[in-house]
C-alpha cells in the first residue's frame, strides 16, 4: 500500500499462525499482526498501540507448517486504518 502512496497504519488480522507470515508482514512495513484466535485479548490493544505510533506483534506465532502455501489476504479499510484479513 505504501508503494501506491497510502500512508496509513496497517494491521494484519489473520487466522494464519505462521512465523514466516509474521516476518513477511513486518518486513513489508505492517505495524502489527494479530491472530483472530487472540482477538479478544489483543485486537483493541493492537489498534490503540498502532494508532499511537507504535507496533504490535502480539504473541509469537507457531512455527511454519511443512507445506509452502501462502495465505490469500484481503484488506479492509476502517476510519483511515487498513486491516488485512
Amino acid at each position: 500500500m505504501r508503494k501506491v502512496g497510502l500512508a496509513i497504519p496497517v494491521l494484519i488480522f489473520t487466522t494464519h499462525d505462521s512465523e514466516r507470515l509474521a516476518a513477511e508482514v513486518r518486513q513489508a512495513g505492517a505495524q502489527g499482526y494479530v491472530l483472530k484466535s487472540q482477538a479478544v485479548r489483543h485486537l483493541v490493544q493492537a489498534i490503540d498501540t498502532i494508532l499511537a505510533g507504535g507496533t504490535f506483534f502480539g504473541a509469537p506465532p507457531k512455527p511454519e507448517p511443512t507445506r509452502g502455501d501462502k495465505p490469500n489476504l484481503g484488506i479492509v479499510f476502517f476510519k483511515g486504518f487498513a486491516v488485512a484479513t
